[in-house]
């Protein structure tokens, strides 16, 4: 490799006359300090100002006037109107599109916050550019008749949907407000109330009960019907269920697919270890002491102290003994409460107490603070050991099940027993009082409930399968029996209080004998009884079927003479039930009481002043109010003209 000599330069060197002379200053058309201006290295400071005021100049040429031109352009132009409406007694309104849209995200925004007012102003669904509409001229219509919602109102109304909607969970309600923004509660929703008291206003104001509307209510809810009935048992279907019984493994995947509710049965139970610190009395846990290292401080009134504690404790450690009938005689009706006992019978037990009972609370508190210390590691406390220390019996309970600490002698009290198994792991109970002691447990191991290994339930299981299976079959024979009669459409009824619900159903009818042959000849009958009237001017109103059957009177008195309903099953899916309707007669009006008279008579009002709060939609206010979407039309006008013609 061939190498180059290099040769060492150096700059050329200033002479001392030269350093000494100051730099020549630039003179020119500017003379700016340079802590104005900071030009680039090797750039002239007059090259850089100048370059910068040509590129404002090229935006001043090109950029600026566009955007001036696009402004003014826009100026010029009127923003589109969403709808128009004639206000009473104003100059017709107009609402733009972006005030239409706003408002309509507002409304949907407090109808997602709150879905029952949007119920009740007659909103099921997201509103629509309609509802929009409709809700603002609505509103504005509240406003000029001078229809308020008051704070305390809406107050009123949002503690009902926390309550009621929210199943007051405050935490949940407030994050979606958050989401939203407080104007959608103090805005928004105020304004859907306002509309709904208008509605109300407006309804109850020409809301009329009519004579024939109060008679149609009553015949609605006094029908006397005559019912036909046969059953059949599902556990005659026992063995059928039984030989369709899949293999166990089969068995075990249904099993896993039941919820744990039904598993319950099968599940071995939960079971808690925990030691359980006691005070019976003065003799037996003196409690000494613990009164000496939690002491009550130095002013407090004992008796004043004894008398709290009774109004605390009173309700279970104070129990009268319930008395026990004497030898022979037979009790028929259940015993009186046996009360309590009075302060004075019980005042020197509760000075002897109340110490020890708030000496407890105090170690209850000192051991939670010193486990669970925030900031610091968990200290290790022998629970069991301190409590003997203190002069309190310790009561091990290892492995029992809740029912299994109910037979408890000394810890089977409910409060005990709730404070137990409520408590985590390795945490320290709630202090209850029984009759026989108070104390505070410490919960050491808990073994939560399970399922055992499948081969040891197997059996359990196949009856668990067994019993729906069983029903099942009952209702597809009952179901093939139903389908055997013949269908017909039953016509509407012109006099009808309400307007039949859509019924895609197919109906079927038969005559008294087609019904027994179907029954084999074994056939109930129920005669005539006002399906409104009291369950017990039924005879046999005792008896399981007539019970069942009057739980059905609301869809029984829909049937048709000698129609026979879908078959149904009791509530237990033990019996299930072909019914036919023998005979259906209105109960005169004249046996109407003064009471029912009152109560139909506002029903029919309410129903009145409903019907004339609904009437208030958009073709109502189309027509009354002018209310007009100009786009709308606009667009189906073009759309009309651009239609081929049919010549």
């Amino acid at each position: 490799m061939s190498s180059k000599s290099r040769r060492k330069t150096t700059p050329p060197t200033k002479s001392r006359e030269q350093e000494q002379a100051p730099e020549p200053e630039e003179h020119g058309l500017l003379d700016i300090p340079d802590e104005l201006i900071h030009a680039p290295k090797e750039t002239s400071k007059l090259r850089f100002v100048l370059m910068i005021a040509l590129v404002v100049l090229l935006l001043l040429i090109f950029a600026i006037p566009g955007s001036i031109g696009n402004l003014a352009g826009r100026g010029g132009r009127e923003e589109p109107v969403e709808f128009t409406w004639n206000r009473p007694g104003h100059e017709p309104d107009s609402v733009t599109y972006t005030r239409s849209r706003e408002e309509l995200r507002s409304l949907a925004s407090a109808l997602q916050l709150d879905p029952f007012v949007g119920f009740q102003i007659g909103i099921t669904d997201r509103p629509t550019i309609e509802d929009g509409a409709r809700i603002h001229v609505l509103d504005t219509l509240a406003r000029d008749a001078g229809v308020h919602v008051t704070d305390d109102s809406l107050g009123k109304h949002i503690q009902q949907i926390i309550q009621f909607i929210y199943r007051n969970d405050l935490d949940t309600y407030e994050r979606n407000l958050a989401q939203f923004g407080p104007d959608i509660e103090r805005v928004h929703i105020r304004r859907c109330l306002r509309v709904k008291r208008f509605l109300e206003l407006a309804g109850y104001a020409g809301a009329v009960a009519h004579p024939d509307d109060i008679e149609k209510l009553w015949r609605d809810e006094h029908t006397e019907l005559a019912l036909d009935w046969f059953t059949i048992a599902s556990s005659e279907f026992e063995e059928a269920a039984r030989a369709d019984l899949p293999d166990d493994a089969s068995l075990e995947a249904w099993l896993d697919e039941q919820p744990v509710w039904e598993q319950t049965g099968l599940r071995t139970p939960e079971r808690r270890t925990a030691e359980v610190a006691v005070y019976r009395d003065a003799d037996s846990t003196p409690a000494t002491a613990l009164l000496v290292a939690y002491p009550a401080d130095a002013d407090v009134d004992l008796e004043q102290q004894a008398d709290d504690y009774y109004n605390i404790v009173f309700a279970r450690r104070f129990a009268k003994p319930a008395e026990e009938p004497a030898e022979g005689e037979e009790q028929s009706a259940p015993p009186k409460p046996p009360g309590f006992f009075t302060f004075d019978e019980v005042r020197e037990q509760c000075l002897a107490e109340a110490p020890v009972y708030y000496a407890m609370q105090s170690w209850l508190d000192d051991v939670r603070a010193r486990t669970a210390a925030e900031g610091e590691a968990e200290t290790e406390v022998d629970f069991a050991g301190e409590a003997a220390a203190m002069g309190l019996e310790v009561v091990t309970v290892t492995e029992t099940s809740r029912e299994g600490l109910i037979e408890h002698a000394d810890l089977g009290d409910p409060s005990m027993v709730n404070s137990i198994f409520s408590t985590p792991l390795d945490a320290f109970s709630f202090l209850s009082i029984t009759k026989g002691v108070i104390g505070f447990g410490h919960v050491s191991a808990i073994a939560e409930e399970t399922l055992p290994p499948f081969p040891e339930i197997r059996d359990k299981v196949a009856e668990l399968w067994i019993a729906p299976r069983s029903k099942e079959l009952a209702e597809e024979h009952m179901q093939t029996l139903f389908e055997g009669f013949a269908t017909f459409v039953p016509e509407e009824d012109p006099d009808a209080l309400f307007p039949p619900l859509k019924d895609e159903s197919i109906h079927r009818r038969a005559d008294a004998d087609a019904f027994a042959a179907a029954a084999d000849g074994e056939v109930s009958h129920r005669d005539y009884l006002d399906a409104g009237g009291r369950r017990e001017a039924d005879p046999d109103h005792e008896d399981t079927a007539h019970t069942f059957l009057w739980s059905q009177n609301a869809s029984l008195k829909r049937l048709v003479d000698g129609e026979v309903a879908a078959p149904l099953a009791s509530p237990d899916g033990e019996m299930i039930y072909l019914v036919r309707l023998a005979g259906k007669r209105a109960v005169p009006v004249d046996k109407m009481s003064p009471g029912d008279f009152e109560r139909l008579t506002e029903r029919a009002r309410s129903m009145a002043q409903s019907g004339l709060a609904l009437q208030f939609d958009v073709e109502y206010l189309e027509k009354e109010y002018g209310l007009r979407f100009p786009n709308r039309e606009a667009e189906e006008t073009a759309s009309n003209d651009d239609a081929p013609s049919s010549e």
